[in-house]
């Protein structure tokens, strides 16, 4: 019998991909608490970017070099909640970045009522789907990922606000990229056992603008998902990008232009800074030892937490 998925190549068949990010207010809590687990601070969500990917629009084949030809694919919008405007950065801990609702990097923010976000946020993602009207019967029949980066929060903040995807719609999975290859490779580059976001698009030399908008956070979130299915051996077993061949893209996919603002002035040729540390390309089956525990291959690993 002959198959009946398309022949696109990417690993996740035909399932529509959407990546969802959450910002939320931690009023009141300390870092140890965080680290702890302690529950005593006043969460409140902010915001809610989705970005969706339909593989049916590109091949992987056509992808091209890290997934850069599928960014075009890529519908996002922001969300963030009306009644928690004003508590954006009040009493927030300093240890927690946050970022401006408004910076939507790929359209425009709306802003909703709370009552009224779990009904936008549904029929966001339906529409996305294919299904016009949440009024509808749900009539999707592909899988659909949802992506997130440590899902166990941002599925915690969304049912905070009544959202839960697995009874919303019927034929959902959830990946967290945090637990992917591409993930792992960069950790035990590290020594880490987990690492943040931002260390994935330094390593895929992605660049980023106005961090800790939902919408923003979600679209680079869904480009390092797609550029892992592109950064594959012959043996199927994921690599981390060369700094050597592959170039720094801009957040329109563009290659940048190395300037002397930057880490290093060429890319065959680093100019090394007193304050920087050279990098070697490290083999995909050793660890990265000769980086400094606290330096990554762009400089302090903290500027990127």
């Amino acid at each position: 019998m002959a198959s009946t998925q398309p022949p696109s190549g990417w690993s996740f068949g035909d399932s529509r991909l959407c990546a969802i990010d959450l910002e939320c207010h931690c009023r009141n809590q300390s870092f140890q608490e965080f680290q702890q687990g302690i529950e005593r601070a006043e969460r409140r969500v902010t915001e809610i970017g989705l970005a969706s990917f339909d593989p049916r629009r590109i091949r992987l084949d056509h992808a091209g070099e890290r997934g850069v030809n599928a960014w075009p694919f890529i519908k996002a919008r922001n969300y963030a909640i009306k009644e928690h405007r004003h508590i954006v950065g009040k009493n927030h801990p300093v240890w927690c970045k946050t970022g401006n609702a408004n910076d939507f990097d790929f359209g425009e923010t709306r802003w909703v009522n709370k009552a009224g976000i779990k009904k936008t946020i549904i029929q966001q993602i339906r529409t996305f789907l294919g299904d016009r009207d949440a009024k509808t019967p749900y009539r999707n029949k592909r899988e659909v990922i949802f992506l997130f980066f440590d899902d166990r929060n941002d599925c915690d903040w969304l049912q905070s606000l009544g959202i839960d995807l697995s009874k919303e719609l019927q034929n959902p999975r959830i990946i967290d990229i945090q637990d992917g290859s591409l993930a792992d490779r960069i950790a035990y580059r590290l020594g880490r056992d987990k690492i943040s976001a931002s260390n994935i698009m330094s390593y895929l030399r992605f660049a980023t603008s106005h961090c800790h908008n939902g919408g923003s956070d979600a679209v680079y979130e869904l480009r390092a998902f797609i550029a892992e299915q592109t950064l594959k051996d012959s043996n199927g077993n994921t690599y981390i990008p060369d700094i050597r061949t592959h170039p720094q893209l801009d957040i329109d996919g563009k290659p940048v232009v190395a300037h002397r603002a930057a880490p290093f002035e060429s890319l065959n040729a680093p100019q090394l800074e007193s304050d920087e540390v050279e990098m070697t390309q490290v083999p995909s089956d050793e660890p990265g030892r000769e980086l400094p525990a606290n330096k990554g291959p762009w400089g302090d690993l903290a500027d990127y937490l």
